[in-house]
């Protein structure tokens, strides 16, 4: 059963109370709100999730923890680049937002906004929904014995200039009883786009403070602006890609090479984290 809405979702996720019960929700308007309660109000959140970029499939950890406003966020990601794999870890702490490699750390908030640290900030999007008119399509199915409500939207009006890149359409899953998302898809004006499939969504589960510290010792940098952490991105990569560990693999191919390198530096520009290598044996 399919309806059609159009709303200007102004506050919905303060509407709808942290826990609700696992009632079916009503329409549209509860859904998404109880969803977003969820994101709002969890004292600490944990997901596993497959992230589709560029082609390819990212796997992430996310961690968060809610100090009463004050959130403190860890994201490990890992993907499969030719024969290498290429794995990332990104800090949010009260120091700042840290891009983590084994030999350093960049604090990157002076260099990107919000909407372009996704990895830290995967729900920015979905958060500012309540603020803008979509036109909203709803529709109900199971799978697994599980009940999901998809909810598509498109927005109703013109994008202001000035502000944050947001969501020109989206399609959200959620699961109907408790609001939890199972898949998020986002397309922006600017062109941008954000495909998560979660496996894993938890949240108020107690974690280690200690994920959220810097490793001791570590060198700490600052990109004053995105040029400064491009720059320091582009040393990074040529760092790599002379290191003895990928010159010594000899089937590489130029293709391949240039195809590493592209990941790297696209990474750069959706910020995911500092590329740390790993050899994977070839079948």
């Amino acid at each position: 059963m399919k309806q059609t809405f159009l709303v200007a979702c102004a506050a919905i996720a303060l509407q709808f109370p942290a826990h609700l019960g696992a009632e079916p929700a009503p329409d549209v308007e509860a859904v998404l709100g109880r969803s977003l309660s969820v994101l709002t109000n969890a004292r600490t959140l944990y997901f596993e999730a497959t992230r589709r970029q560029q082609g390819d499939n990212i796997r992430e950890k996310y961690y968060l923890q809610n100090d009463n406003g004050s959130l403190k966020i860890r994201v490990e990601s890992s993907v499969v680049v030719s024969w290498m794999h290429v794995d990332t870890l990104y800090i949010k702490n009260d120091t700042g937002i840290w891009e983590v490699d084994p030999d350093q750390a960049i604090e990157v908030s002076k260099a990107f906004a919000a909407d372009n640290l996704l990895a830290v900030y995967p729900f920015f999007r979905m958060l500012l929904i309540p603020g803008h008119a979509y036109e909203l399509d709803v529709s109900e199915r199971s799978s697994g014995g599980t009940d999901y409500v998809d909810i598509k939207g498109k927005l109703a009006g013109a994008s202001g200039t000035n502000g944050p890149d947001i969501a020109k359409q989206f399609e959200y899953t959620i699961v109907k009883t408790n609001g939890y998302l199972a898949a998020l898809h986002e397309t922006t004006f600017g062109k941008r786009s954000l495909d998560m499939q979660f496996e894993k969504f938890q949240t108020d589960l107690p974690l280690d403070p200690h994920l959220f510290d810097l490793p001791a010792n570590l060198k700490r940098t600052v990109a004053a602006n995105r040029d400064d952490f491009l720059n320091l991105r582009m040393h990074e990569v040529k760092v790599k890609m002379s290191s003895a560990e990928f010159q010594k693999h000899a089937r590489v191919t130029s293709r391949e090479k240039r195809s590493i390198q592209v990941v790297l530096l696209l990474s750069a520009l959706s910020p995911v984290g500092i590329w740390a290598y790993k050899k994977r044996t070839r079948k």
